[in-house]
């Protein structure tokens, strides 16, 4: 997106998503494995969830866009992945849907960054995967796996057993 390009060149950027469960942090390498069967196995019952975005605004350094459209089938999403009885894999209280379009640093970018996100408007997009991200201590994020729904090549960019 032009908006990471001119306003934070210099910070790695993940394609713009929506984060479909609360941050979490493995105890162990047993943890992440169960994640990654549990993804493995959920999306192949998954089909695209179409979605509209708008009401771009800051949290913190990032600029979000609030989906205006297609909550309840993200929110359902968020069910399947985190499960509901006994107790769900992953806790997730956040009952808000926003996208994620790009992470900004620098205080000084900001006003000029929300006049031009204003221009935006709404904005139809397509979730067809989930993409399990890993934060580092600094803030930068690394992609671990891409599952893509339904059936085709999950992508994992680390390896999980040594």
């Amino acid at each position: 997106m032009r908006l990471r390009e001119r306003f934070a060149p210099g910070v790695f950027q993940l394609e713009p998503y929506i984060p479909v469960v609360l941050p979490w942090v493995p105890v162990e390498l047993g943890d992440v494995v169960a994640v990654v069967n549990c993804l493995s196995e959920t999306r192949r019952k998954l089909h695209p969830i179409a979605v509209v975005c708008d009401n771009w605004h800051r949290k913190g350094e990032l600029l979000l866009g609030d989906v205006t459209e297609g909550q309840e089938a993200v929110l359902n999403l968020r069910k399947g992945i985190t499960g509901v009885e006994p107790v769900p894999l992953i806790k997730d209280d956040d009952k808000n849907v926003y996208l994620v379009v790009c992470r900004v640093p620098d205080e000084d970018k900001w006003g000029p960054l929300l006049k031009e996100a204003q221009h935006i408007g709404r904005s139809l997009g397509v979730l067809d995967s989930v993409v399990l991200i890993r934060t580092m201590p600094d803030g930068s994020q690394q992609r671990v796996a891409n599952f893509p729904f339904g059936v085709g090549r999950v992508d994992f960019y680390e390896q999980l057993v040594g």
